[in-house]
C-alpha cells in the first residue's frame, strides 16, 4: 500500500519537479538597437543590474530597455583621441572602474552619471 502511495505521488509531483524549458529566449542587440560598434571589447554587468559594453567607439550602458553611450577620452590635448574601451571592473565599493587605449582609467559617479578620469603615468605610453 505503501509503496502505491508513493509511486502515484511521485507521478502526480514528477511533473511539477522538471528542469527549466529548453527554450532560450535571446534578443540580439546590434547597431539598429544602439550599439555604438560591431566589435565589443567586452560585456559586463553590475551590481545593480546594468549591462556594459565596451567597443573601439565609445561605452554602452544598457539598462534592458534603451542604450546610453558614453565617449571616454580625455581632458589633455596631448592624449589619443580615442574611446575605445577595453574593461570593466567593479571594486569592494561598488565603483566602477574602465580602462581605455591611452587615454587611463575611468571611474563612474552613479550619482552624477559622469566619469572622472585617472591618466596613464606620463613615461607608460611612450
Amino acid at each position: 500500500m505503501k509503496k502505491g502511495v508513493f509511486i502515484i505521488l511521485f507521478i502526480v509531483f514528477w511533473r511539477f519537479c522538471l528542469a527549466q524549458s529548453s527554450a532560450v529566449k535571446f534578443d540580439h542587440f546590434s547597431i539598429v538597437e544602439g550599439l555604438p560598434e560591431v566589435s565589443v571589447q567586452f560585456i559586463h554587468q553590475d551590481g545593480q543590474g546594468y549591462i556594459w559594453m565596451g567597443t573601439q567607439n565609445g561605452l554602452l550602458r544598457y539598462d534592458g530597455y534603451k542604450p546610453k553611450i558614453y565617449k571616454l577620452r580625455g581632458n589633455n590635448i596631448f592624449t589619443i583621441n580615442s574611446s575605445m574601451t577595453t574593461n570593466m571592473i567593479e571594486d569592494n565599493n561598488k565603483d566602477l572602474w574602465f580602462s581605455t587605449v591611452g587615454n587611463g582609467f575611468f571611474r563612474y559617479n552613479r550619482s552624477k552619471d559622469n566619469f572622472s578620469q585617472f591618466p596613464y603615468p606620463a613615461g607608460l605610453l611612450a
